[in-house]
């Protein structure tokens, strides 16, 4: 038996609709991976870490480490920062 996992299907940010009413349950080999920033932070110390991250938001890596002088470490303020 396949295992099924909850996923948001077509969800449009665009208007007033609740995302619950887009919820169904897919099966997990093909339901999109949603990778959270929340509580992951950014240490630009670490060269892996500079690589990943200034890969991850399209952007050099001084400007990462500008973006974490300016917002600190954690990547949702860094994203937001970013945008």
């Amino acid at each position: 038996m396949n295992k099924k996992v909850l996923a948001m299907v077509g969800v449009n940010n665009n208007n007033d609709e609740s995302p619950v009413k887009n919820a169904q349950l897919v099966d997990a080999a093909v339901a999109p991976v949603v990778e959270t920033l929340q509580g992951k932070r950014i240490d630009v110390t670490r060269d892996d870490q500079l690589r990943y991250w200034s890969t991850y938001f399209g952007v050099t890596p001084e400007q990462l480490c500008q973006a974490v002088r300016t917002v600190g470490p954690w990547a949702r303020a860094v994203s937001a920062h970013l945008k």
